[in-house]
């Protein structure tokens, strides 16, 4: 009698863990993923921008127009794209010049941040003939940053 007793106690135990991970996973793959709405924003960003970034032929180098709200060394844009090298134009520029030399055998890819995307003209006057991207969020109807792509 009691082997019958403890078998059905691990039988609804088994049974409990098996429900409460249904739930869970349910939960969260098919209720809390899809929502998307727990993301930082800036999260989405620096998702977007690393998959887009590492899609580039290489070898490609990238100016980030993204401080002070975001830098090149962000956690997410460097697990999804480690190997492509990159440095962020730390001070808004106000003149073509003002741009760090392109290092010699790479191509340039320049990414900008909405709030610093009236540089993206100046880039263009010195290097014409780009590709211009602009990419929209998800969790969020907002931009999330443009890029600029030389051929």
């Amino acid at each position: 009698c009691r082997t019958l007793d403890r078998r059905r106690g691990m039988a609804i135990g088994v049974a409990l863990l098996a429900a409460l991970v249904a739930w869970n996973l349910n939960f969260h793959f098919r209720e809390y993923t899809p929502r998307r709405t727990y993301a930082w924003f800036n999260t989405e960003i620096t998702t977007t921008m690393g998959w887009f970034i590492r899609s580039q032929p290489a070898p490609a180098y990238v100016y980030f127009f993204g401080p002070p709200r975001l830098y090149y060394g962000n956690g997410t844009i460097r697990f999804v794209a480690p190997d492509i090298a990159g440095v962020d134009i730390l001070d808004p520029i106000v003149d073509p010049d003002m741009l760090p030399a392109l290092p010699e055998g790479y191509r340039p890819v320049f990414l900008f941040l909405p709030e610093r995307e009236a540089e993206l003209a100046l880039v263009q006057q010195l290097y014409p003939g780009g590709q211009v991207m602009r990419f929209s969020g998800i969790s969020e109807p907002a931009p999330l940053f443009s890029a600029y792509v030389l051929p």
